[in-house]
């Protein structure tokens, strides 16, 4: 169990016996830019509903200056909050706490840390991965993880509530500081959960059990009570990357009458940034821009209805738009009860209940044109727009609440959340689902790849815990298009593509769906395997590699992203994918249809040569047949809906024809489909390898492997 232990005049984190972090100070930062260190004064224990906490004091009488340390345990973590105070003397010059960086708590270091795993937001929306030294961890981290020469792994995740936020970062000396803030001036007085300590040997266990305890702590919905969009279960495409700002309503109609004539069956569109009414960056009205939309929103949603597209979605900003709303707009007027100045010269939504008002005009007015969902974006701007007017945690729990609220009225939360990485959004949503899990797709980028994996991968470790990830739209015609359809196609949340005029590979698009548009999505968010959590596979030899299930089966996929193109040895074993039960396994690769058998804990080795992919499909086959699928799509084992076995015959279920594939110890006796005996053929290099070819089927089918009957 994890506790404060005092040692002399120092403070140190201990799980039982063992040491986990080794000193803890804390200094106070005051507005009129003074630092001051404060002392270990007392440390004491006690109870809070039957369990064990400590209360550590730090003083500096001097200054009048108080500092207390409150853990207490959750569940299977560890909760630190914060009370902390400045004595002001009467008639006295008045201090407060530094709005940027308050208080200050310094970890000296970590015994037998052998690596790491942190996510800071490399600007102010979005996070990426670091796996250097404690040295290098930059500033606004929002989640670290502490490989450990025990086998353990410790995790610290920092809070953000209406009262104060926290971030981690890395000093020059090797220390840890948890910089405490509320991003506005003028408090003597701070009192704010600050981080959810946790440790395990299973790292995703670990992930698992600390994000929950910490939403538990918040009062925010843990991800599994939050409903997946239905809508969200099907393939949609994008205006943005197809015509930028310069969208319009022909232009939509046009492209989506190629994926009519290609019988690709897109179910959904959201239309992105330039389809508003805007004026020098700002909002003026709810409407959408003439010149482009002659018929406004409802004429395009009754276009697409035709091509048989019957949810139709828009884009906007938690501000309205960019800029938020133009002040001279006639919209300004009538909504200004609803609206907040800010001192930047801004005018923004409130963020308490009256922005309620707003977004519910906007999204009536949306869903009485035929709208059916949002995408919502810029919302870590936030914390900018509102400095020196509310805690970012306080701008964004009343931003978000009203902005849900409205999207559960009108669109039954099939909503995006977008440039909202910052720890004041994914701590404040109250029930949406989906939030989008990286920087953008950027087709014009010819290093785009490597860098987009990277984050979308490693910030599914923590982020995934949280939400479904979006994990951004793609092209279909491009040079990575291939590499960008599998990493979605593991990603488990949901997959569009932005392909402009003339320019998309519907086949690509039919190895991720089923007829009707419904996505082969994996169980799980993609994360990165045990052995890549604290590697970067851009600089080092190394695979990057992601593990999912789908059923029964075990998904990984593995990346060549290293910038040295040198081929990359690897390996991958059942045993590293969690929740993946059997003794044996049929190991099958999509691309190149090889197939092996290896024992759970046995290693598959792997050669990625530059730039190269691979999707393995991990089947058990303990019980003599291995089903993979339909080998024409990416996420095979997903095309299977049901499996009925008995001791001669395994009876399977599926929605569709394709390239039925399975291993099987012997070879069966036939094979039925639908009744019908079909040809069985093995493969050339691998004789325990089987295909029924059943293309030519388009409805329900019920495949029968048929074993001799013994004698």
């Amino acid at each position: 169990m994890l506790n404060f232990l005092q040692t002399g005049d120092r403070l140190d984190l201990v799980n039982g016996v063992e040491t986990v972090i080794k000193g803890i100070s804390a200094v106070v930062n005051l507005d009129d830019g003074s630092s001051h260190t404060l002392y270990l004064s007392q440390v004491r224990g006690g109870e809070e509903s039957g369990l064990p906490v400590t209360d550590c004091e730090f003083r500096n009488e001097d200054e009048g200056l108080f500092v207390n340390l409150h853990l207490s345990i959750e569940e299977s973590c560890a909760a630190i909050s914060l009370s902390a105070s400045i004595d002001n003397p009467l008639f006295d010059h008045l201090r407060f706490f530094d709005s940027n960086k308050g208080i200050v708590l310094t970890m000296e270091s970590f015994p037998g840390m052998t690596g790491l795993l942190g996510h800071y937001r490399f600007n102010d929306w979005w996070t990426r991965p670091y796996t250097g030294t404690l040295d290098g961890l930059p500033s606004r981290t929002q989640q670290l993880l502490i490989e450990r020469e025990t086998g353990s792994f410790f995790q610290i995740i920092p809070l953000c509530e209406e009262n104060g936020k926290a971030d981690l970062q890395g000093t020059t000396t090797g220390n840890l500081q948890l910089v405490v803030f509320n991003n506005t001036g003028g408090y003597s007085r701070m009192n704010t959960s600050v981080a959810m300590l946790g440790i395990h040997e299973n790292p995703f266990e670990l992930a698992e059990h600390t994000l929950t305890s910490a939403r538990r702590k918040l009062g925010v919905a843990n991800k599994d009570e939050r409903q997946y969009p239905d809508i969200f279960e099907y393939i949609g495409w994008c205006t943005w990357d197809a015509f930028y700002q310069q969208v319009s309503e022909e232009g939509i109609v046009q492209k989506c009458n190629e994926f009519k004539n290609m019988n690709l069956p897109v179910r959904w569109v959201i239309i992105d940034d330039g389809w508003q009414d805007i004026k020098e960056g700002k909002l003026v009205s709810f409407k959408a821009d003439a010149g482009k939309f002659p018929g406004g929103l409802a004429s395009v949603v009754d276009k697409l209805k035709e091509l048989d597209i019957n949810s139709v979605g828009v884009w906007h900003t938690f501000a309205g738009y960019w800029g938020g709303i133009h002040p001279e707009s006639e919209m300004a007027t009538k909504m200004k009860e609803h609206l907040m100045p800010t001192n930047g010269g801004a005018l923004i939504p409130a963020c308490d209940d009256h922005g309620f008002g707003f977004w519910k005009e906007f999204h009536q007015q949306l869903r009485l044109q035929g709208i059916r969902l949002i995408k919502v974006d810029g919302q870590s701007a936030i914390g900018n727009l509102t400095k020196h007017h509310l805690s970012a945690g306080k701008a964004a729990k009343g931003g978000h609440v009203a902005l849900e609220a409205s999207a559960a009225m009108y669109f039954h939360y099939q909503m995006i959340n977008c440039m909202g990485m910052a720890s004041e959004n994914l701590w404040s949503r109250p029930m949406s689902a989906i939030s989008r899990n990286s920087d953008d797709f950027v087709p014009q980028n010819p290093d785009c790849f490597a860098e987009h994996a990277m984050q979308n991968v490693y910030n599914s470790f923590y982020h995934g815990n949280l939400y479904w990830g979006d994990w951004d739209m793609f092209w279909t015609v491009h040079a990575d298009a291939e590499r960008h359809a599998l990493l979605r196609a593991v990603s488990g949340g949901p997959v569009y593509f932005s392909d402009p005029l003339q320019a998309t590979d519907p086949n690509l698009i039919r190895a991720l769906i089923e007829r009707d548009g419904k996505l082969l999505r994996c169980d799980l968010p993609g994360m990165p395997t045990l052995d890549c959590l604290t590697v970067d596979p851009v600089h080092e030899n190394a695979a990057l590699k992601i593990w999912s299930r789908a059923g029964d089966a075990g998904i990984v996929a593995a990346f060549h992203i290293n910038k040295d193109g040198q081929p990359i040895q690897s390996r991958i074993r059942p045993a590293d994918i969690p929740g993946l039960h059997g003794s044996r396994f049929a190991v099958y690769e999509y691309f190149s249809e090889a197939c092996s058998v290896i024992g759970r804990d046995e290693e598959y080795p792997i050669v990625l040569n530059e730039k190269e992919a691979k999707l393995f499909i991990l089947v058990s086959c303990d019980l003599g047949i291995a089903p993979i699928g339909l080998t024409n799509k990416m996420i095979s084992p997903k095309t299977i809906k049901h499996i009925i076995r008995n001791e001669s015959r395994t009876t399977l279920f599926l929605d569709e024809g394709g390239a039925f594939t399975f291993f099987a110890d012997k070879r069966p006796d036939f094979v039925e489909v639908n009744g019908v005996t079909r040809e069985l053929r093995s493969h050339s290099d691998n004789s325990q390898l089987y295909t029924v070819d059943c293309l030519d089927l388009h409805g329900p089918l019920c495949v029968q492997i048929v074993m001799k009957e013994k004698s």
